[in-house]
C-alpha cells in the first residue's frame, strides 16, 4: 500500500468526518507519526555499524558522517543501540551496553563511548530503527499488512486530537483501539520479536 491509497482509505474511514482529511499533507504528517510509533513498539526495522576503534579517540557517532563508523543509514534514522559486539582472541564476546567494567557505554541513542580504545579494534554495533518519513503520495508504507490496522487508529487519534486539541491517551477511542491493536498483533503471534536477528553477526565476517 503506498501513501496516497492509505489517505484515501482514510479519508473514508478514520477521518471521514473530519475536514482534516482533505489537507494531504497534515494526513501525511499523521501517517508518519504513527509509523514511527509503531516502530517504537516493535524492532521492524535493524541495522548494524561498524566501527574501527583510534587511540586517543574515544566517541562514535552512528551518523554516517564518522569516518571510524562503517554504516549504511539510507532511507532509514536510527531510535536506539541494542548491543556491542567486540572480537577476544578470534572469539565473539558479548559487551552489554550499560556494562561500565567493559569500559564501553552508549553515551546517546547514536553514540558510543569506549573508555580505553585500543587503535584499530573493530566493534560491531547493532541498532534499532525506525524508516525516514515519507515525503510523496507514491512512497510505499514501511510497515508489514498486519500493522496497517493500528496505523489507521493512530491516524484517527492524531486526527480528531488536532480538531479537539486533545491528546489525552486514556480518554481517547482511537489511541485505545491503535493499543489494543498493538496488544492483538502480540498475543496473536503475528511479531516476531528475532525476526531480524539472524544476521546480525555477519557484518565483516564476524561469522
Amino acid at each position: 500500500m503506498n501513501v496516497s491509497e492509505a489517505i484515501e482509505l482514510l479519508k473514508n474511514a478514520e477521518l471521514n468526518q473530519l475536514h482534516v482529511k482533505d489537507d494531504k499533507n497534515a494526513v501525511l504528517g499523521f501517517i508518519n507519526l504513527g509509523i514511527l510509533e509503531i516502530h517504537k513498539r516493535f524492532r521492524l526495522l535493524g541495522g548494524e555499524a561498524l566501527v574501527t576503534l583510534r587511540s586517543g579517540k574515544k566517541e562514535y557517532v552512528l551518523d554516517g558522517e564518522d569516518i571510524d563508523v562503517a554504516i549504511d543509514l539510507d532511507g532509514h534514522d536510527i531510535l536506539d543501540i541494542e548491543d556491542i559486539i567486540e572480537e577476544a582472541d578470534g572469539e565473539e564476546q558479548l559487551t552489554h551496553l550499560m556494562d561500565s567494567k567493559e569500559g564501553i557505554q552508549v553515551s546517546q541513542y547514536n553514540r558510543i563511548k569506549v573508555d580505553s580504545p585500543e587503535e584499530g579494534k573493530s566493534l560491531l554495533v547493532t541498532y534499532r530503527a525506525a524508516p525516514s518519513f515519507l515525503v510523496h503520495e507514491k512512497q510505499q508504507i514501511p510497515l508489514p499488512p498486519q500493522f496497517i490496522e493500528a496505523l489507521f487508529h493512530y491516524v484517527g487519534y492524531r486526527g480528531h486530537g488536532a480538531i479537539s486539541g486533545e491528546l489525552n491517551k486514556e480518554n481517547n477511542s482511537h489511541y485505545q483501539r491503535f493499543d489494543r491493536s498493538c496488544h492483538n498483533i502480540k498475543s496473536n503471534g503475528l511479531y516476531n520479536a528475532n525476526s531480524l536477528s539472524s544476521d546480525k553477526f555477519t557484518m565483516r565476517g564476524f561469522v
